[in-house]
């Protein structure tokens, strides 16, 4: 958060505070004015490198505020004015030529880390690259220490079918049943005997999009003579992937390997990347016998004192899109935490700011917009307090495992 921070305090310390961009970098620079501007820093301006020119395009395209250098010397003293720049390396050495030339002398480079980072979070999700969670269960016959979904904390609960359906169908008007992603998990999905039927019902709504059920394997072997449908071969026949987590635990792997291809289903066993990669995608490995699951120390303030500018380094935000009960979050942590302020007597709220309900928006892009942008809740996730590659152990249901 180095970057970040000493880009806030640059902010604090100049009266007037401007971005600065190449035509090349118009998006950067747009996005972190949209950052800044969340974090409570907002600039009053944009000052383009092209001059005159490139500012009329940018206004006839809605874009703005806009200045050129000349018309910031004008109304302001270049003493009193910080500029940021968000453009990309090549073009460092040109920024500060200009800016230097004409008298300003108070500049903050963002490093290209946390421009793509910027970029990352803060762009709205297409329908094609858009990730769904959704759990079936939110309780566990493993439970993880430091669940970031609380699964040891949970109550038993099922997801219903029709309710799945229901709010499923409602995306998939939403979306032109479109997704880039659908998550099945928990929690343990396998617990929920409906399982089949999820899957049947995501497919059937979206045709495209790739399917993964996550899941332990534990209950894997044995699903075949528990219940009546074959959940080995509904996945094979509706095209979703079986996506077992590995764990340093005593169960027979190899026995879920063989039935997988026994039924030629769509099928990976991996561990999650978790010791240096927090911020990027979670990575698939061969395990066999080269890697073991770590867990991650997601650290909670009940205080609800975080500063917003966090939100930055958080691997969940506008990737881990949560569906439950007919609303949408950014992440999982805000609808499940209600099981960490239960059992530990510890209230996190939840505002109606912090979702956005699917049946009131009013069309994707809303949602996309929405699911962009940090919510009250971001407040207490200690997120630069968070620590991967912690050895695996099963919970004790210990306040420190979420604190």
């Amino acid at each position: 958060m180095k970057n970040i921070k000493d880009m806030l305090d640059f902010h604090k310390s100049h009266k007037h505070v401007f971005l600065y961009q190449f035509d090349e970098g118009r998006e950067y620079a747009g996005l972190t004015g949209k950052y800044l501007s969340l974090c409570s820093f907002p600039v009053e301006g944009v000052i383009t490198a092209g001059g005159k020119n490139e500012k009329s395009a940018a206004l006839k395209k809605g874009e703005g505020p806009y200045w050129t250098i000349e018309e910031v010397r004008e109304k302001f003293a270049p003493g009193e004015c910080g500029v940021i720049l968000s453009v990309f390396d090549f073009l460092l050495n040109a920024a500060l030529g200009s800016l230097t030339e004409a008298g300003f002398h108070n500049v903050f480079f963002i490093t290209d880390y946390y421009r793509k980072k910027i970029q990352e979070k803060l762009t709205p999700r297409t329908k094609e690259n858009f990730i769904l969670e959704v759990n079936l269960a939110d309780h566990c016959n493993l439970n993880c220490q430091m669940c970031d979904h609380f699964s040891p904390l949970a109550e038993k609960h099922f997801l219903d079918p029709r309710t799945f359906i229901q709010d499923m169908g409602r995306l998939a008007d939403l979306t032109d049943n479109t997704a880039g992603v659908i998550k099945i998990l928990g929690g343990e999905p396998l617990l929920n005997p409906d399982t089949p039927d999820f899957l049947i019902a995501a497919r059937g709504l979206f045709p495209q999009s790739r399917i993964l059920l996550y899941t332990n394997g534990l209950l894997l072997a044995e699903w075949e003579t528990k219940h009546k449908a074959n959940l080995w071969e509904i996945c094979r026949r509706f095209n979703a992937r079986i996506m077992v987590t590995t764990y340093p635990i005593n169960f027979d792997y190899a026995k879920i390997d063989a039935l997988a291809v026994k039924h030629k289903t769509p099928y990976s066993r991996f561990v999650e990347e978790s010791e240096n990669d927090l911020d990027k995608n979670t990575a698939l490995y061969n395990v066999l016998g080269e890697r073991e699951k770590k867990s991650v120390h997601h650290p909670l303030s009940p205080a609800g004192n975080v500063p917003v500018h966090e939100f930055i380094d958080c691997y969940h935000f506008n990737r881990c899109i949560t569906l439950s009960g007919g609303k949408l979050y950014t992440c999982p942590i805000i609808p499940y935490a209600k099981y960490f302020s239960a059992f530990f007597d510890k209230p996190l709220k939840t505002r109606g700011n912090d979702f956005i309900d699917i049946y009131a928006a009013r069309d994707f892009e809303e949602i996309a917009e929405f699911l962009s942008r940090p919510v009250p809740f971001c407040r207490y996730c200690k997120v630069s307090s968070r620590k991967g590659g912690v050895d695996f152990r099963l919970s004790k249901k210990a306040i420190e495992e979420w604190t």
